[in-house]
């Protein structure tokens, strides 16, 4: 009997047999929508479905087309019939799409064995809902609800706080919301304002009423002159359904369903400040200042120091605000101040900022002085220069015995510069004394070979005990040293589990690093100053990509109210090597 030659004809039966198991397989795992058809403000079922197979690393296509409003979501199934048990595996999403038009979805993948399976591409076509995106003008189809960008005024001027709200107005039953798009705010200055007053108010448009309700709030300063334009945001809005409406108990949740809405993008005119300003304009733009004085000693010689604090409250820009010129009479010398308590806080849905200035002030001159520190700023509702003056404060200055005492805080520490010189120091001549022999200086001059030589030996042994500054160990410990003094105050805030001062520190140490290591002023610290600053003291584009990255992080993590620990954590540890990689720079 002659043998089948499977040898010879092995890999045609191999291959045959490949030909036909794997469109078996692939009918295996099949992808599938519960509609072909969809608006932009609906949504739709997809499901990946395995039947019979052992598979794993189930990999979803993309999704750049669309918003994911749940998913994956997986589910098994087990069926037996006459004996016979099947299986199957479901991968499900709830999709809803950005934009209109005919959009693809791609295969999924499975491994299988050896064997890739994937499924074939889906197509979904998107028609423009009827558009909840404005108020219904005249003539326009009324719709059911919207979201609004509102700004609080319009012109502005650069520094000056506008509030945005985005506020829904809606006749049906809206139990939750979630912006799909974080809104970007590329020519602002932005802090999220989280309390403020929000009932629940009627309102009617074109005969319709609306309960209207704001979903969030932002503080806008606008960087510079012009139109600029704040982007359309994307909000997920859950609307219970209809047969849900009446049912209500503490055990029954309500089923709501998506629904996505768009803001119309909003224009800001931003005019220039009206020429004319004041000499000691300090930069604030806002509609309320308040400022507090504190002079102390009322009392003192032309030896002591004078201090000077200034405390200015407001509503504009705090990065602007800059220090005003004291305006003292002849007699006394200035330091530039130095700058504490520098913080925001909210209060009655508005965003108010501090600054403290300390002077230091050296009178050179005996006399009685009144003292009427000033503070200028710009108020927008009338468009002008107002100039608050403190009360004068009467300072009495009496003859020193020209030698300057040293002050609590050396004002050179402060500000950066340097002491003047004195000019009467008290010198002694010097008397030799009568006798050479057994006096004091003989038996030092005596003894001093023997302690210059043990001098000598201690300092070679702690010489050798001492680190070797040039070496990259020792840079790297000292560059960390000085990254965790920049972020003490958030490492603080991390052990606390304090989300928001935690990333507020974090991007003040860093700005504040940037601002001394590149010598830019903080008024000056913008996304593109601090790329084109990094990039020209020579680091490395990956090092200032991390560096921007992060403090972009650090803004989205304050206006999301993210307190994951695991992010704080490694937001800390990034910050503090990427400081760290400056400092060795």
């Amino acid at each position: 009997m002659r043998r089948f030659p499977f040898r010879a004809y092995g890999g045609l039966v191999l291959l045959l047999g490949m030909l036909f198991v794997a469109p078996l397989a692939a009918q295996q795992f099949t992808a599938t929508t519960n509609t072909n058809q969809v608006s932009t403000n609906g949504t739709f079922q997809l499901s990946f479905r395995l039947a019979n197979l052992d598979a794993s690393s189930f990999s979803a296509p993309s999704f750049d087309a669309f918003d994911v409003v749940s998913g994956p979501n997986r589910s098994s199934r087990v069926q037996i019939v006459n004996g016979n048990a099947s299986r199957e595996t479901t991968y499900s999403y709830t999709l809803a799409p950005k934009r209109a038009g005919t959009l693809t979805i791609g295969p999924a993948t499975v491994r299988v064995g050896g064997q890739t399976l994937r499924t074939q591409p889906l197509t979904i076509q998107v028609t423009q809902g009827a558009s909840p995106t404005a108020p219904p003008g005249a003539g326009g189809a009324a719709v059911d609800l919207f979201v609004s960008a509102e700004l609080s005024t319009e012109p502005a001027y650069p520094g000056q706080q506008v509030l945005l709200d985005y506020r829904l107005y809606t006749q049906l039953n809206v139990d939750n919301y979630n912006f799909a798009e974080e809104p970007d705010f590329p020519d602002f200055y932005t802090e999220n304002i989280r309390r403020f007053n929000n009932p629940s108010t009627q309102v009617e448009i074109n005969g319709k009423t609306y309960t209207t309700k704001i979903l969030r709030r932002y503080a806008l300063y606008p960087q510079q002159v012009g139109e600029l334009v704040v982007p359309p945001s994307r909000i997920q809005l859950g609307v219970v359904r209809e047969e849900q409406q009446q049912q209500r108990s503490f055990f029954f949740r309500r089923a709501t369903q998506p629904v996505f809405v768009r803001t119309e993008p909003s224009v800001l005119l931003v005019e220039p400040l009206p020429p004319g300003a004041p000499a000691d304009f300090s930069g604030a733009v806002g509609t309320s200042y308040n400022l507090q004085t504190r002079v102390f000693p009322k009392t003192l010689t032309t030896d002591d120091d004078l201090r000077i604090e200034l405390t200015v409250t407001g509503n504009a820009d705090n990065k602007r605000v800059e220090a005003p010129e004291l305006g003292l009479p002849q007699g006394f010398e200035v330091y530039d101040p130095a700058v504490s308590n520098d913080r925001s806080y909210e209060n009655m849905g508005m965003l108010f900022a501090t600054k403290t200035f300390t002077y230091t002030v050296l009178p050179t001159e005996a006399g009685s002085f009144a003292l009427a520190p000033s503070f200028t700023y710009f108020q927008p509702d009338s468009s002008r220069y107002v100039t608050l003056r403190a009360d004068p404060v009467s300072v009495t200055v009496r003859p020193g015995s020209g030698r300057r005492a040293a002050p609590a805080t050396d004002p050179a520490e402060e500000s950066g510069g340097l002491r003047p010189p004195m000019t009467d120091p008290a010198l002694q001549a010097y008397r030799p004394p009568s006798a050479f022999v057994g006096s004091p200086l003989f038996y030092l001059l005596l003894g001093a070979p023997f302690l210059l030589a043990l001098g000598a030996i201690q300092w070679r042994k702690r010489g050798a005990q001492q680190p070797d500054t040039t070496s990259p160990e020792y840079r790297r410990r000292q560059a960390e040293r000085v990254a965790r003094e920049r972020l003490g105050r958030a490492e603080t805030h991390l052990q606390a589990g304090a989300a928001g001062p935690f990333y507020d520190e974090i991007a003040k140490g860093m700005l504040g690093y940037a601002a001394d290591k590149l010598r830019v002023p903080n008024a000056q610290l913008d996304r593109h100053n601090i790329r084109a600053a990094l990039a020209a003291e020579g680091f490395a584009a990956d090092h200032v990509d991390r560096f921007l990255r992060i403090l972009e992080n650090c803004e989205i993590a304050r206006f999301s109210g993210m307190d994951n620990s695991a992010a704080m954590q490694q937001t800390y540890a990034d910050a503090t090597a990427v400081l760290t990689g400056m400092a060795m720079g």
